[in-house]
C-alpha cells in the first residue's frame, strides 16, 4: 500500500509472519513484522510483534544476512498488550534502505535475533515471494525519489 504525502511517498508493507527458530520457550507463536518506507528518507521502520507467554524486555535486534554480515540495532518498545492468552510485545527498529536491500537481496532468508534464544527467520518456502515484494517496493521508492527530485 502506498500514500503520497508532503514528505514523500509512504510505502507500508502489510504484516508478514516470521517463524520462530529459537530455543526460548517463552515465545508462543511466530513473529509478525511490517515495514514502512518513505521515499525521501533513508530510514526504514521495521516493526515487530513478538507473542510470548510473559512480557519480555528486549534491547537490540541482531540481523544476520546470508553472506554473514550482521547488523545490531537498538530497539524501541512501542507497547505491550494482550492478544488472546499471549502477550503482544511490539517493538520497532530502524534500518537503512541499503541494509534492507542487503537483507532481501541474499540467496537465503535473514535471521532476526533478539537475544536470550529469541530468534526468527523467514520460512524458506516463502522467501522468494517475500524478497521479490521488498525488492519491487525498494525499486519503486528509488524511481519515485528520482522523479520527486526533478520536480
Amino acid at each position: 500500500m502506498s500514500k503520497s504525502t508532503e514528505t514523500g511517498i509512504i510505502y507500508f508493507i502489510k504484516p508478514y509472519e516470521m517463524p520462530y527458530q529459537g530455543s526460548n520457550r517463552v515465545v508462543a507463536k511466530p513473529m509478525l513484522y511490517d515495514l514502512t518506507i518513505i521515499t525521501n528518507s533513508d530510514s526504514v521502520a521495521f516493526c515487530t510483534s513478538i507473542f510470548t507467554k510473559e512480557p519480555v524486555s528486549l534491547e537490540n535486534a541482531q540481523i544476520t544476512i546470508s553472506d554473514g554480515t550482521t547488523y545490531t540495532l537498538p530497539l524501541q518498545k512501542i507497547v505491550v498488550g494482550m492478544e488472546k492468552k499471549h502477550y503482544k510485545n511490539r517493538y520497532r527498529f530502524y534500518i537503512t534502505k541499503k541494509q534492507l536491500d542487503a537483507m532481501y537481496g541474499g540467496a537465503k532468508p535473514f535471521d532476526v535475533n533478539f537475544g536470550n534464544g529469541i530468534v526468527f527467520s523467514i520460512a524458506k518456502g516463502s522467501w522468494a515471494a517475500e524478497s521479490q515484494t521488498y525488492k519491487t517496493i525498494l525499486n519503486l521508492s528509488t524511481i519515485n525519489e528520482q522523479i520527486q527530485s526533478t520536480q
